[in-house]
């Protein structure tokens, strides 16, 4: 009964009428009906939420007796409806009692071996979900660094402005279509583990199906291990696992298109029960001019969002249900634009809605109730209580709505919280067909412009099926219209689930659960959170340009990294030390002795350093002018390069080259991350192993996939676009190898971190020695360079050294040369295990310093045992030693 003292709300049809009963079994026992008020049960009728309809006309006969049987098929079992006559129905007194009844019985029909098969199906199906995931960050992540490129935050080139705006205007459409994808992806899997009711919803019986899923998951892949096997063909399990992939892939592609094509058709179908200038035998493009205008003019018009609430006493003596609203009166919530659409500066626009229309919830259309219930009880009351204390303090503005519900349930009362929708404005027909048109303009026709003026038609061809996909779900949104009809649209009962209509409905109400607003938007949600990310980023990059930072000599170099101390010196540890602490191959100089990893630990930290320190740590590590630090050489070849097109001068990468006095040997150090762009320059070229490797890890037997990663990694690259090729960082230091091996120089190539990375990719492309210090791997990110990089490369000509608990050298798969060393910091500090300061420590450590100058970080910052005095003064401690020495270059600087 609705409460009288309540006022009544401006909105028509709202109305809303429930009936909960709160006797229990017990107190309706005396209640039992008699058997002449139990009715016959005269006909059964197929909802759509059912898997399936029910299988039509079984009968059997039995002693004489004739039942119908009605037979609903579920994932894994069946429900089976029997009908009864009255010798075999009884009451809860033994009693026979007329007339028919019905009894349901569960069969299960499914085995282990089934289910496990399923099982085994949902496990690629996420594999294949966990592509087009990785894709989908990975595309948001290029187009971002592509407008940090536009932008001049990659080098000191000017901002462009056109290419900037393109490329922001084509991220909502990714972003929507990226959405779509994994909705639509999550609910394959959910229907591949459940044996695919969707395709049922097309008549296909279950054993079908079963066959279906059976040849796109399995025999496919199976027929190609017999070929490439038959063909003595080495790499078998790799084509065995595309195959595998690309069929999988092949059957979600097919999915998806019939529930976008059906969504559609049932959008036009929708569209004439709405428009009563419509009619069954116009033509599709008259009905779909008029679906987008309908669906846009919704999304555009203004609403009025009511909220109620429905309160039902547990007392005896109540007379009935009470209705009210939320704090004793109507709650209304206008949005800004809906305030914009009620103002007179509107009024040629918009138009009033009288009465408002209704919106229905998908629930609510689908007939599954739409209140939520915050009746509580118990000790469940005091865990109320905590939420409620958190909710008010983050939403002080609706407070007095909480300590309402709050009160009704300390009084035992069972609450409802439900709210409704309702269109109040409506734009006319010529501003809508105006704003889809300038929406196409914008969001689609410019940015694909751009992409296809350009060298980068992967990535134009991509936008364009992308666009094209979000077009038809955006304008021919069934669920919009859906939401119009209400209820009544599913209302309608069939007995037969046989019958065309029934069909097709059922099989638009299970699409119509995939396409659910709740759904896409979870995905837009965790696509917006990585765009927030990104866009920090870039801000932060595109801040430091702006301030000068990135102009600085020095932006991005550390002042006084090390403290050298001579007099002193490590004895190599009494155990066995690390087998490669001698690693000196190809290197002929004197000036390079057997100290060679631990030589190649300090170059590589000689990268971050200041230009004007350089050289003075040179000479303190290897004696006055052993060993240049030839910053002309370096210069020479930007300069060079400069002349033939290539503007390295302008890159963000820093690299030096450290020649053995007047050899023609020498090493040159690539610089690892330390500024913004760096960081980006990392998630380029390895996000993609990255995470295959986090989705090989959480999947069960993931590992059965790693033959195949670096071709997918090799083509998600696919969709870098020319402007992000030119910023590679590898591809300057590569053309620098080859500058100095054409001049006749010996090579070996080092670094640190990021700077390690670039030294393997540089050392496979090159075919030099390559040493990297805790850098990232590159075994499946290999085929995703330009040009790629061979297996027997990597296997070769790179060595890596890997700190324990150091996470950045777990970045891709290792190659078949490395050396653990380990890490003396604790496991809740294992980000200073990626410090190259910590790593010469440890080598030193380990293998001795063999005359080469110990820093005093190691002492001071690391905590390694002192080293042995072996100066010709007064035998002092390293660390009263080390102090002194910082004393006296202070005094120095003052």
């Amino acid at each position: 009964m609705a409460d009288q003292g309540a006022p009544q709300s401006p909105l028509e049809d709202v109305d809303i009428e429930v009936s909960i009963d709160d006797k229990t079994p017990d107190d309706n026992a005396d209640e039992l009906p008699s058997p002449e008020t139990i009715r016959p049960i005269k006909a059964i009728y197929d909802d759509f939420s059912l898997t399936s309809g029910s299988a039509s006309g079984v009968r059997f006969r039995n002693h004489n007796k004739t039942r119908e049987f009605k037979i609903y098929d579920q994932s894994n079992a069946q429900l089976i409806l029997e009908e009864v006559d009255g010798c075999d129905a009884v009451d809860g007194n033994e009693k026979e009692v007329e007339g028919r009844g019905i009894r349901i019985k569960q069969s299960y029909d499914t085995s282990y071996g089934l289910q496990f098969l399923r099982a085994t199906y949902s496990l690629v199906a996420v594999f294949v979900g966990g592509f087009l995931f990785i894709m989908g960050i990975s595309m948001l992540l290029f187009l971002f660094i592509d407008l940090a490129t536009q932008l001049g935050v990659t080098s000191n080139q000017e901002l462009n402005s056109s290419a900037f705006i393109a490329v922001g205007l084509s991220i909502p459409v990714f972003v929507y279509s990226l959405a779509i994808v994994m909705t639509l992806m999550t609910r394959f899997v959910v229907d591949t583990f459940y044996g695919h009711p969707f395709l049922r919803t097309f008549g296909l019986d279950l054993v079908t199906t079963d066959w279906i899923a059976f040849v796109m998951y399995l025999g496919i892949p199976i027929l190609t291990i017999i070929l490439t096997l038959y063909q003595q063909r080495l790499d078998w399990w790799e084509v065995s696992c595309l195959t595998w992939f690309a069929s999988v892939l092949s059957f979600y592609c097919v999915f998806s298109l019939c529930c976008l094509w059906f969504e559609a058709r049932e959008c036009l179908d929708l569209i004439v029960d709405l428009e009563d200038v419509l009619d069954e035998d116009d033509g599709w493009f008259k009905k779909t001019k008029c679906a987008i205008v309908r669906c846009m003019g919704n999304r555009l018009g203004g609403t009025v969002v009511s909220y109620h609430k429905l309160t039902f006493s547990n007392d005896e003596d109540d007379d009935g249900d009470v209705e009210t609203t939320l704090g004793g009166k109507y709650k209304f919530t206008e949005g800004l634009l809906t305030k914009l659409t009620k103002s007179k500066l509107m009024s040629c626009i918009y138009k009033p809605v009288d009465p408002p229309k209704r919106f229905y919830t998908l629930d609510e259309t689908r007939g599954r109730g739409f209140a939520h219930w915050f009746g509580l009880e118990g000790a469940a009351l005091g865990m109320l209580m905590l939420v409620l204390i958190v909710i008010v303090i983050l939403a002080n503005c609706q407070t007095y709505r909480i300590l309402d519900l709050r009160r009704d349930i300390i009084d035992e009362k069972k609450v409802f919280r439900y709210f409704t929708k309702h269109l109040v404005t409506s734009p006319n027909t010529p501003f809508t067909l105006g704003f889809i048109l300038a929406e196409i303009v914008l969001f689609f026709i410019i940015p694909l412009a751009y992409l296809a003026s350009g060298s980068d038609t992967a990535t134009a061809m991509i936008f364009l099926f992308f666009g094209c996909m979000a077009s038809l779900r955006h304008y021919l949104n069934a669920q919009t219209l859906l939401s119009e009809i209400g209820p009544e649209y599913f209302d309608k009962q069939h007995q037969q689930s046989d019958s065309a209509d029934w069909k097709r409905k059922h099989r638009f109400y299970q699409i119509a659960e995939i396409g659910a607003d709740r759904a896409r938007w979870f995905w837009v949600n965790v696509f917006i959170g990585i765009i927030i990310f990104f866009v920090f980023v870039v801000l932060v990059a595109a801040y430091d340009t702006a301030t000068g930072n990135v102009n600085d000599v020095n932006y991005g170099f550390s002042e006084d990294r090390y403290t050298l101390m001579s007099d002193f010196s490590y004895d190599a540890v009494s155990d066995l030390p690390y087998p490669t602490c001698s690693l000196k191959k190809g290197i002929t100089s004197s000036k390079f002795d057997a100290s060679g990893l631990t030589s190649y630990s300090f170059l590589a930290g000689l990268a971050y350093t200041y230009e004007s320190q350089t050289q003075q740590y040179l000479d303190e590590w290897f004696g006055e002018n052993e060993v240049i630090n030839d910053i002309e050489l370096v210069n020479s070849f930007k300069a060079v390069q400069s002349l033939s097109g290539e503007k390295f001068s302008d890159s963000a990468v820093s690299y030096r080259f450290f020649r053995f006095g007047d050899e023609r040997q020498g090493v040159l150090s690539i610089r690892g991350t330390s500024t913004i762009w760096d960081l980006m320059a990392d998630a380029q070229l390895w996000l993609p192993a990255t995470l295959f490797q986090v989705l090989r890890f959480f999947l069960p037997a993931g590992n059965v996939f790693t033959p195949i990663l670096h071709r997918l990694t090799t083509y998600i690259t696919v969709l870098e676009s020319t402007a992000i090729g030119k910023v590679a960082f590898y591809k300057e230091t590569a053309s620098f190898v080859n500058y100095l091996k054409e001049r006749g120089y010996y090579v070996i190539v080092t670094g640190h971190s990021l700077g390690g990375g670039l030294a393997l990719i540089t050392g496979s492309q090159t075919d030099t020695i390559a040493i990297g210090m805790s850098a990232p791997n590159t075994m499946i990110s290999r085929e995703s360079f330009s040009p790629p990089i061979s297996v027997e490369a990597l296997n070769t000509l790179t060595f890596n050294v890997i700190p324990t608990k150091d996470i950045i050298p777990m970045v891709d798969d290792k190659a078949r040369i490395y050396q653990n060393i380990n890490c003396t910091a604790p496991s809740s500090e294992f980000v200073d295990c990626h410090s190259i300061v910590r790593t010469l420590c440890e080598i030193q450590y380990s293998c001795g310093s063999q005359g080469r100058p110990v820093p005093c970080e190691c002492v001071l910052d690391y905590g390694y045992p002192e080293p042995n005095y072996i100066g010709n003064g007064t035998e002092s401690n390293f660390t009263q030693a080390c102090l002194m020495q910082s004393n006296g270059e202070s005094d120095e600087l003052i």
